[in-house]
C-alpha cells in the first residue's frame, strides 16, 4: 500500500511541472474560460495570479498580466510563433518577428553585422515566405477574412496580425478598453 502511494505521489511530482507551465493542458484552458480569456495563451500560474488580481481588485496587475501572454511565445492561427527569443532578434534586426524565422532573423542580423548588402536584400525578400514550422505562409498579406475582421473593428488589416485581430474583436465584444488600447498601441 505504501509502496502504490510513494509512487504515485512521485508520478504526480514529475507531470505537476509539465502541466503548469503549459497553456494548452486542460487545466490552464479550464482556468482560461474561468478568467475569461483565450484558451492558449496564459499558463496556469498566469491565470492564478490574474484570478488573484481580479480578486483584489489590482487593476495594475491585471493589465500587466493580460499584455504579457505566454512568456515563452503565442502561436496564431497561421502557424507563426512569437516567442519573447525570437521577439528579441527581430528587434535587434529591426524587422517584425512575425514575417521572419528563427533562423532567417539570425541570418540577417550576422548580414547586418558583416555589411553584407547583398545577404541583407535576399533574407529581407523573404519576409513572411516561412514560418517556424516550415511551412510557407502568406501570414504577411492580409485574407479576406482578415479584412473582414478588421472592417467590423474599425482598423486597417494591414497594420494588425490575424492574432491581433482576433484578441481585438473579443475585447471590443468585451468591452475592454485597457486591452482595446494595448492592442491597438502595440
Amino acid at each position: 500500500m505504501f509502496k502504490k502511494i510513494a509512487l504515485t505521489a512521485v508520478a504526480a511530482a514529475i507531470a505537476v511541472p509539465a502541466f503548469a507551465g503549459n497553456p494548452q493542458s486542460a487545466g490552464a484552458i479550464q482556468m482560461s474560460l474561468e478568467a475569461g480569456v483565450t484558451p492558449g495563451i496564459y499558463d496556469v500560474a498566469q491565470l492564478q495570479r490574474l484570478q488573484e488580481a481580479r480578486a483584489n481588485s489590482d487593476k495594475e496587475t491585471v493589465a500587466f498580466i493580460l499584455s504579457q501572454g505566454a512568456d515563452y511565445g503565442v502561436n496564431t492561427l497561421d502557424g507563426s510563433s512569437v516567442t519573447g527569443g525570437k521577439q528579441q532578434l527581430a528587434n535587434e534586426a529591426g524587422v517584425n518577428a512575425a514575417d521572419f524565422t528563427i533562423a532567417q532573423l539570425e541570418r540577417l542580423i550576422q548580414a547586418q553585422r558583416d555589411e553584407d548588402d547583398e545577404e541583407i536584400n535576399f533574407v529581407l525578400s523573404q519576409a513572411g515566405t516561412f514560418t517556424d514550422n516550415g511551412v510557407v505562409s502568406t501570414s504577411s498579406v492580409p485574407t479576406a477574412g482578415d479584412r473582414m475582421l478588421a472592417a467590423i473593428n474599425g482598423v486597417d488589416a494591414s497594420n494588425l496580425s490575424r492574432h491581433d485581430l482576433i484578441l481585438l474583436d473579443q475585447a471590443i465584444s468585451d468591452n475592454d478598453q485597457e486591452r482595446i488600447r494595448w492592442i491597438l498601441n502595440k
